[in-house]
């Protein structure tokens, strides 16, 4: 191998291991301008997630119960959710996909949940888009969340939330808040 082809051989590997930019000196001594760095390929925007249809009924306590069989609290009640979405009995959630849930549980202190929206440093508030003794809906920069509380019958109440839960349109929050205010319990 001659001189320059080792030279270049050199420059190739130095590129190659720079990410295919090089540069070169410049200066008074009227030095090569660097090369152009190759354009940046354009990274492909995540593709719009498509709206929620609610057209699945779960059955929360039933999966509940088949982990748990001692635990009733969520028997007998069901909730519209999106084709695919699933109960997570050990996180107390309905998984819709891998960066959104709906967390369930007990009776949620409403004027509490509402302070902390308003002063989440996470979630910047925008404003209330439901603001009721027992369920706020609310915008944040970027997001959609709620709470809400739902009275099954005589002596029961749940409440599901979104909020800490993924990213959400404000339809598809919507759709679930909706949904969560509709828990049924079956006779």
């Amino acid at each position: 191998m001659n001189l320059r082809s080792v030279t270049m051989s050199a420059m190739m590997a130095l590129m190659v291991a720079c990410g295919g930019k090089a540069e070169t000196q410049t200066g008074t001594s009227g030095g090569t301008p660097a090369p152009s760095a190759p354009a940046e390929a354009a990274k492909p925007a995540e593709p719009a997630a498509k709206p929620l249809e609610l057209k699945a009924t779960i059955d929360i306590g039933a999966a509940v119960m088949a982990r748990d069989p001692d635990n009733t609290s969520w028997k007998g009640i069901s909730i519209q959710a999106p084709e695919g979405a699933k109960v997570d009995p050990d996180g107390m959630m309905i998984v819709i996909d891998d960066r959104r849930s709906v967390g369930l549980g007990g009776e949620k202190d409403i004027a509490e949940k509402k302070q902390q929206a308003q002063s989440s440093s996470l979630q910047k508030f925008v404003k209330f888009i439901v603001d009721e003794p027992g369920a706020i809906f609310w915008e944040a920069e970027g997001n959609f969340l709620f709470v809400a509380n739902v009275k099954l019958g005589e002596d029961k109440v749940k409440s599901c939330t979104n909020d800490g839960y993924g990213t959400f349109t404000k339809d598809d929050a919507q759709k679930l808040f909706d949904a969560c205010r509709a828990l049924k319990l079956a006779p």
